[in-house]
């Protein structure tokens, strides 16, 4: 499992804890929780959104690893 994956699986298992609806957009259910969190969302970015995504996530897996 890649480090994404692992803070991926990660957050979406704090989400869930909280309370949060943890899904993929074509099983989205909006009335499902007050918190509705999308695993996924395809948007075309140009390429320095796409730099400042990656730092973040580099960020988060350093972050969960050190934990």
């Amino acid at each position: 499992m890649t480090p994404e994956q692992k803070a991926r699986v990660s957050i979406d298992t704090l989400l869930a804890a909280a309370g949060w609806h943890v899904c993929h957009v074509p099983r989205a259910n909006l009335h499902a929780a007050t918190g509705v969190a999308f695993r996924e969302v395809e948007a075309e970015v140009d390429a320095k959104l796409q730099r400042a995504q990656a730092l973040r996530q580099a960020t988060l897996a350093k972050t969960l690893a050190a934990t």
